[in-house]
């Protein structure tokens, strides 16, 4: 049986908007009812935001629930499309989106959004593969990370963690390439 350790860290998520899309579209009068363009990542974060399994062209989840609550008080008309995370940001930034569900800070992204206080915070986890590294990995701080090589998701963020780029592998573009890399001794 594989054994996995489970090291956690704790981080915020935000709204992030587009400045040039917040200063047209969100400046409505309420009594209006505008739509608002709004992407997540179709990777999907429950409980917080994903596709209903009954009908997955629908986000659903807690976050997806208030972001669409709060803007339908305000007058908008919220539509939550899934793609794939970086093409979300890009969206964002160029417009095509006035904003996205869920993001962590890090100094680039506040440069080019506007971002809201945290509304949920979600626990990250690393796993290791025990046919590579038979004894759990000590792990206690984010300084003890810097003895090991990483898998994450392409344009997630990882600021947090201060770790220099070899030694984190960003290149996996869904979960399940991230695991591959993980059984393949790459991470």
């Amino acid at each position: 049986m594989k054994k996995f350790v489970l090291i956690y860290f704790y981080f915020f998520v935000s709204i992030f908007i587009s400045v040039s899309i917040f200063s047209v579209d969100l400046s409505a009068t309420a009594s209006t009812s505008k739509t608002i363009q709004i992407c997540e990542d179709d990777a999907g974060w429950p409980p917080f935001s994903y596709a209903d399994p009954k009908n997955p062209s629908k986000v659903i989840g807690a976050a997806a629930e208030v972001v669409e609550e709060i803007l339908r008080i305000n007058g908008y008309d919220p539509k939550i499309t899934m793609v794939p995370w970086a093409r979300c940001l890009i969206q964002v930034e160029e417009g095509k989106s006035a904003m996205l569900v869920s993001a962590t800070y890090n100094e680039e992204r506040a440069s080019k959004y506007l971002i809201s206080d945290p509304y949920y915070t979600v626990t990250s986890a690393l796993f290791y593969d025990p046919n590579f590294m038979p004894k759990p990995p000590k792990i206690t701080t984010v300084d003890d990370m810097q003895k090991y090589t990483y898998c994450g998701l392409q344009g997630y963020n990882y600021t947090m963690y201060k770790l220099p780029p070899d030694k984190l592998d960003t290149g996996a573009k869904d979960e399940q390439q991230r695991v591959e890399k993980l059984r393949g001794g790459r991470c």
